[in-house]
């Protein structure tokens, strides 16, 4: 009995040793895989990972290697496979940095996206996740969600330098020069290896700061500045930034040398690197252009603070367009105006930011919420009218009770609508001391900052130092108007009522335009002004194309357009135009009239006019 006791010990006591040293054996490859990833040695951490994994199919700290050792390799579908067999409960933030690397680089950015929030959201301060979602956000066109990353990582020793060059160019573009000043010189101050190893040139960095620099009127520093770039002086571009630089200091002639050797702009529209002045600096010039743009609607498109009218139903009250049990309210105290939204028993609230739209069609608050929170208002007051209506596309039945204070809008959204209501959304965002701001949107909004305008037409200086769309082409100009009354919302349907709001992306479809190869958004519209609201002043531009009567001598912009025109109109060649080829189309939005610019034949110049149910 003893000898079998002592035997069945020796046997526990084996199988415990047995299995003690295939644990010590296991996490012992297991180290020198990882050690062997840190190394870099790829090849090496995979075949260790594969080998521990025979014996130990499911060991997740092998099959995590494993993962992550193809995935560096370069062999993003087959890491993939081995992730999906770890499953997401175990995976860290390296893993999700590496699963959006492989897919930004397969061209799934919606999959790496949601990767690198998912590393930011286990790590919010890992600067790896920060540094790739600031350059996402940034080329995405939402500088608002990149640029405080990008300030995060300017902070972490090891990216910090990467992190102040995207914070610098961020600043530059949503146009807050003062703002991307600090980075900059941050940035400038690098040796020429340190940034070439981060992958940042160091001639692109010294023409932003030096452009930046001349925004911000210190030409002086932006002097300086270009003299650190590699062969400074060579290039056209620092030459022209010089012109510049001198021309802000009053140095006419050391400016008109600079520019002698620089070949003139490729674009007549390219924004001057200089000071903002306001629009009130034109008048004394451009007086006509300045009174009647003045009074357009162009320049009342945008209002911070509410000077309507106070609703007058029962106490002070909007009823709901939709929904009778809903109403809404507007209140001003002491300059600031709150909307109030009342949901059966439920209440609300939001603070008026600002209200976009001149008035002709609209006027729509953005504002803010309990929650700080920006919204699109539900309701929208037209001034012809008097009444107040159903915002443009928001729904009957928003999915909360929360939603018929209005849509949800990011803060990028929210800065957009800024953006194309103003001369420059900065002058509202970010205010600055000797930065004009004009109501609505001024001159400087289609031909840019005048500061170096001005020096020049005191100096006498050889170019004007201003972008001047009448000298641009068609494509140019239309463009610059597309900015703004632009490309409908993607998958919007061009047979679509509503499609016709959208001027730009249905005029550059029409065939006038195609093949003219001049006619631009000027030929019909003076941007001084608002819209000619007589047919005959539209029907006579096209009558100079498609007529049988062509002027004595036709301007080269005729004389193209009668080249490619083809036949007159088999219907009428003396008026009526409009009303077969541009109808105004009643109601392509709710309670609006939109006129039709892809000019062509219409088989039915009347667009179906979408209802509001009015619903208990």
């Amino acid at each position: 009995m003893i000898c079998f006791l002592v035997a069945s010990a020796a046997v526990a006591v084996g199988i415990a040793a047995f299995l003690a040293s295939n644990r010590i054996g296991s996490s012992w490859r297991l180290a020198r895989g990882k050690a062997a990833y840190t190394r870099g040695e790829w090849v090496e951490s995979a075949r260790e990972a594969r080998d521990l994994l025979k014996n130990e199919p499911e060991n997740r700290g092998a099959l995590l290697l494993l993962a992550r050792s193809i995935a560096r390799s370069g062999r993003f579908d087959s890491a993939m496979d081995v992730y999906r067999r770890v499953g997401p409960s175990a995976l860290e933030p390296q893993d999700y940095l590496l699963i959006g690397d492989g897919s930004s680089k397969s061209g799934q950015e919606t999959l790496a996206l949601s990767a690198w929030l998912n590393a930011e959201r286990l790590d919010p301060d890992s600067p790896d996740a920060l540094a790739r979602l600031a350059r996402y956000y940034h080329d995405a066109g939402k500088p608002l969600e990149a640029l405080p990353r990008a300030r995060k990582v300017a902070s972490d020793p090891k990216l910090g330098l990467h992190g102040a060059w995207i914070e610098a160019r961020i600043s530059s573009d949503l146009d807050q020069p003062e703002a991307a000043a600090e980075p900059l010189e941050r940035v400038l101050k690098a040796d020429g290896s340190s940034l070439q190893t981060i992958g940042i040139d160091r001639a692109e960095v010294v023409s932003l700061a030096a452009r930046v620099n001349l925004v911000l009127g210190r030409p002086e520093r932006a002097l300086q500045v270009l003299d650190l770039a590699p062969g400074a002086g060579s290039t056209r571009e620092s030459r022209w930034l010089a012109s510049r630089a001198l021309l802000q200091q009053g140095k006419a002639r050391e400016a008109e040398s600079a520019l002698a050797a620089v070949v003139p702009s490729e674009s007549p529209l390219r924004r001057e690197p200089s000071p903002y002045t306001g629009a009130a600096s034109c008048r004394p010039c451009h007086s006509s252009n300045y009174e009647s743009q003045q009074s357009s609607r162009h320049s009342q498109t945008f209002h911070d603070r509410w000077d309507g009218p106070t609703p007058s139903g029962r106490e002070g009250e909007i009823a709901d367009p939709a929904w009778r049990r809903v109403h809404h309210r507007l209140t001003t105290d002491d300059g600031t105006t709150s909307l109030e939204t009342t949901v059966v028993d439920q209440t609300f609230r939001a603070i008026v930011q600002y209200i976009v739209g001149s008035g002709n069609h609209g006027q729509t608050f953005v504002v803010k919420d309990e929650h700080g929170e920006f919204r699109e208002s539900r309701v929208s007051y037209q001034p012809k009218r008097g009444a107040w209506t159903k915002t443009i596309d928001h729904p009957d039945s928003p999915t909360d009770a929360l939603g018929y204070l209005g849509r949800p809008v990011s803060e990028d959204a929210a800065r957009k609508c800024v953006h194309c209501h103003t001369t420059t959304a900065s002058a509202f965002f970010s205010p600055a001391p000797n930065r004009p701001h004009d109501r609505g949107i001024g001159c400087e909004r289609c031909h840019g900052p005048g500061g170096n305008h001005l020096k020049a037409v005191e100096l006498g200086f050889s170019d004007l130092a201003i972008a001047r769309p009448s000298t641009a082409t068609a494509a140019e100009v239309t463009n610059l108007c597309a900015e703004c009354h632009r490309e409908a919302a993607p998958g919007m349907s061009s047979g679509s009522a509503s499609f016709i709001r959208f001027q730009a992306p249905n005029f550059v479809k029409s065939r006038c335009y195609t093949e003219s190869g001049s006619f631009s958004c000027v030929s019909c519209h003076n941007p001084h002004e608002n819209v000619a609201s007589s047919p005959a002043a539209y029907e006579a531009v096209c009558l100079q194309c498609h007529s049988t009567t062509k002027p004595a001598v036709p301007t080269p912009r005729q004389a193209a357009g009668e080249a490619k025109a083809g036949a007159t109109c088999p219907v009428n060649q003396t008026e009526g135009c409009l009303s077969c080829h541009m109808p105004k189309v009643p109601k392509a939005v709710p309670n609006a009239e939109f006129t039709d610019h892809y000019i062509r034949v219409r088989k039915d110049s009347k667009a179906a006019e979408p209802r509001t149910a009015r619903r208990e």
